[in-house]
């Protein structure tokens, strides 16, 4: 099999399928989106391969019936139209799964459920089941190559069902399939040899493979450069050297993992095996890329987020407009938020994932004078598209275009915002009059004389009313944030927030003795779960003190008091106090324009504040009624 490039559209669950596993056109439309912009193989979201255990997820494609066949055909066929590549995955779920039903493991080794919380407890599979699961491997791939796939990809990764027999944490069978290695591969390589069988031996046949999963007494490197020795010699085409499980960040790596964490994985097997490897994680930069495969760490690269967040990231790079590219910023908020809850996809950054059928994107019937209000990730969307359409605009910012996003940012491990603030930045001056620098008043927008007004002003911090909140050594998050004040050694942070925890974050990256007070009785229930978890265990290593359920009643130079609802009161010693709550709308040149003009709308944080793919999404509904 010939790819017209190394880039390579990895596997991404998108939740597009019927109930019954079926392909439908809203997950036609979105795998076709990302072949037309020109990957060279476009992977499927894994098909699960019987209807026993091995469904992971609603909205999950199905390859366990021939009755599915004449829809994975119209699947690959419009991948291959758009000149790409088809590719399906097939996969058991092992004992990682979101939805109700049996679970199924090598071993009863429970797994916590990111949808339910609840600890799922797998049974032990018989002789007979593995033999009846390893058939329906088979029988799902024969399915694929009928259904004119160019080839089959085998999820052996991820936790799932081939990964739980490979890793010691997860296999402690005492049978032929556990124990040493040669054991524990037995499953995966009867699987391998199965599925050529069914397809043929010259049916180009994938695996991917955690190389690395990051957890003690889990699959190490050592023993992953024996299997993919293995896999080359039975036949095995490629492999991608994935890492990690759900229980950890590196499966999908987020904005706080190093760009490229994984590479160094591909690496290693490229120095055992002859047949193509390849990279993937956190790769979505075509610098980046380009470096993997010229440094020979990798002969293909893998990519699911950037090409959800940019479809036409390779069309773009061979045209050389890479200041075009819309790069992913790894948030993981409605990608993995959304798919690890059993919803379709979304992508933050662009508005158009996952609803590729009903995103329509139209020039306008009647060019407008839209003036945009606000440099934010709102009022930049707002701006970009309103002009995309055909659209006189011009954007008003009082201070640097950004707003939040600059702020965001500034957050130890969330520099890859700065990706979006660049695309978007780029995008409005070379498309809009944009007007930096400059306060809009309502007297300075009426005399602009616009048909439409898009109020994108964002949110102001409204501080608490508590008795020393003007006490000089009171500062708000945002300037601790840019580090525009000196913070002591011993800081109080008030709030309990995606905010607070950020805040305190940011404080213990120098030695400070931190406490927390939030209202809430759970830190930031709101957070993006790994960005979350990582958070929480810095502050857990930290001993900083979270005192939850409480609020501060009043604050000195060096003291402040926090009292619960049964009246329990807190002495809590400091010398600088951190304010990182109360951010609230910010609706008042809203108000005062919205009788002045008969097309007006507000989006994003003036409205409520809220994340910044509520803020894309707004805006670019907005800007596309207009």
């Amino acid at each position: 099999m010939k790819l017209k490039n190394r880039i390579v559209m990895s596997a991404f669950d998108s939740h597009h399928a019927a109930k019954d596993g079926s392909m439908t056109p809203r997950l036609m439309s979105f795998l076709a989106e990302r072949a037309r912009g020109g990957a060279g193989l476009v992977t499927t979201g894994f098909a699960y391969i019987d209807q026993k255990a091995s469904k992971y997820s609603h909205g999950q494609l199905g390859a366990y019936d021939d009755s599915l066949i004449v829809g994975l055909n119209l699947l690959s066929e419009a991948i291959q139209t758009e000149g790409a590549r088809a590719s399906l995955q097939i996969a058991h779920c092992g004992r990682q799964k979101t939805i109700s039903g049996p679970v199924a493991a090598p071993s009863s080794v429970s797994w916590r459920s990111w949808t339910t919380g609840e600890d799922l407890t797998p049974t032990e599979l018989t002789i007979d089941e593995i033999e009846e699961i390893i058939d329906a491997y088979g029988q799902a791939a024969r399915r694929g190559r009928q259904a004119r796939f160019d080839a089959i990809e085998l999820h052996a990764g991820h936790g799932y069902l081939i990964t739980n027999f490979l890793s010691p944490r997860t296999n402690k069978r005492r049978d032929g399939y556990g124990g040493d290695l040669k054991n524990r591969m037995r499953f995966l390589l009867e699987t391998v040899r199965r599925i050529k069988e069914a397809t043929g031996e010259r049916f180009p046949l994938i695996c991917k493979i955690t190389v690395d999963e990051y957890f003690e007494n889990g699959i190490t490197i050592k023993e992953s450069t024996e299997v993919a020795k293995k896999l080359e010699d039975i036949g095995v085409g490629a492999i991608v050297a994935s890492a990690g499980c759900h229980e950890g960040p590196y499966e999908v790596p987020p904005m706080f993992l190093p760009a490229g964490v994984n590479v160094h994985l591909a690496h290693e097997l490229k120095k055992v095996v002859t047949i193509p490897v390849a990279a993937i994680g956190a790769i979505n930069d075509p610098e980046l890329a380009e470096r993997i495969i010229a440094e020979g760490k990798a002969d293909l690269v893998a990519m699911a987020r950037p090409l959800i967040a940019d479809p036409y990231l390779p069309v773009k790079v061979e045209r050389g407009q890479i200041d075009d590219i819309r790069k992913c910023i790894r948030c993981n908020q409605t990608c993995c938020e959304r798919s690890t809850a059993n919803l379709e996809i979304r992508c933050a950054i662009n508005p158009a994932a996952g609803r590729e059928l009903d995103y329509t994107f139209k020039p306008a019937a009647t060019k407008k004078r839209v003036v945009v209000v606000g440099g934010g990730p709102a009022g930049m969307e707002a701006a970009r598209t309103a002009a995309l359409r055909g659209h006189e605009v011009v954007l008003y910012e009082k201070n640097a275009l950004g707003g939040q996003l600059l702020l965001a940012a500034a957050s130890p491990g969330k520099q890859e915002i700065n990706n979006l603030t660049k695309f978007l930045s780029g995008q409005v001056r070379k498309l809009a009059d944009v007007r930096v620098g400059l306060r809009a008043t309502s007297k300075l927008v009426e005399e602009d004389h616009p048909d439409a007004v898009v109020v994108a002003t964002g949110a102001r911090l409204v501080l608490p009313k508590i008795r020393g909140i003007e006490n000089a050594n009171v500062t708000s998050f945002e300037k601790a944030l840019l580090s525009q004040v000196r913070i002591g050694k011993r800081a109080l942070v008030i709030g309990g927030g995606e905010i607070g925890l950020e805040t305190t974050y940011s404080l213990l990256q120098e030695p400070r003795e931190l406490t927390i007070v939030t209202r809430m009785p759970k830190l930031a229930p709101e957070m993006e779960p790994t960005r979350k978890d990582f958070v929480m265990r810095s502050i857990l290593d930290h001993h900083v003190s979270v005192l939850a359920g409480m609020d501060v009643q009043e604050m000195s130079e060096s003291e402040a008091v926090a009292v619960d609802r049964a009246g329990n009161r807190r002495s809590i010693s400091l010398d600088t106090v951190v304010i990182a709550r109360g951010w609230t709308a910010d609706a008042e040149l809203f108000e005062e324009l919205k009788d002045k003009f008969d097309e007006i709308y507000r989006v994003g944080d003036c409205i409520e504040p809220r994340e910044i793919g509520d803020a894309i999404h707004e805006a670019s509904w907005v800007a596309n009624r207009i």
